[in-house]
C-alpha cells in the first residue's frame, strides 16, 4: 500500500481508538501501523479519529471505518472483523474477509485506476483480468458471491464505468 498511496496518504488509527473493537489482533495491527488511504481522488473516505473509539453503525456489531457516499464501510465484529458495506442502513454487502485484504484490494484498484488511463480496450481488459486474478489470490472469499462488493466493481470496470 505504501508504494501505491505514499506514506502521506495513509492514516492510521491509534491503540485507544481500537481498544474495545472486537477484531483479530493482526487487523488491529494493520489499522495502527499501515492504515487506510485518505486524500485519494475517489468517493470512498475513511474516518480516522485518533482519540475516539470506532463508532457503531445502527446494526449490532458493525464498527464504521469509512463511507462510500451514503454507504457505511464497516468492520463486522460478529464475523471476525470482515469488511462489509452497510447500504441504506439495513442491507449488508460483503467486501473482504479482513481489513488487511481490503487494504490490498484498495491498492490494486488504485493501481488499475492509474494504469488504465490512455489504454485501448484490449489493454484495459487485460489489466482488469490481471487485477481480478491478483485480488482472487489475496481473498477468494471476496468473489464467492455474485453480488459481493468486488465482483460488482470488476463488472463496472469491464463495462467502462470505472
Amino acid at each position: 500500500m505504501l508504494e501505491v498511496f505514499g506514506k502521506e496518504n495513509l492514516k492510521c488509527w491509534t491503540d485507544n481508538s481500537l481498544t474495545d473493537v472486537k477484531i483479530p489482533s493482526p487487523s488491529k495491527h494493520f489499522l495502527e501501523f499501515n492504515g487506510l488511504p485518505v486524500g485519494v481522488d475517489w468517493t470512498m473516505t475513511f474516518d480516522v479519529s485518533v482519540d475516539q473509539p470506532l463508532p457503531y453503525a445502527n446494526k449490532n456489531g458493525l464498527r464504521v471505518i469509512g463511507h462510500y457516499g451514503d454507504v457505511e464501510i464497516c468492520l463486522d465484529e460478529n464475523r471476525d472483523g470482515c469488511v462489509v458495506a452497510l447500504e441504506d442502513g439495513r442491507g449488508v454487502r460483503f467486501i473482504n474477509s479482513t481489513v488487511e485484504c481490503f487494504g490490498s484490494f484498495l491498492a490494486l484498484y488504485q493501481r488499475y485506476r492509474k494504469l488504465v488511463r490512455g489504454m485501448d480496450d484490449d489493454e484495459a481488459m487485460e489489466l482488469i483480468a490481471r487485477t481480478e486474478n491478483e485480488m482472487r489470490v489475496i481473498d477468494k472469499q471476496a468473489f464467492s458471491g455474485k453480488e459481493y462488493w468486488w465482483p460488482v466493481i470488476i463488472e463496472q470496470m469491464r463495462d467502462g464505468m470505472l
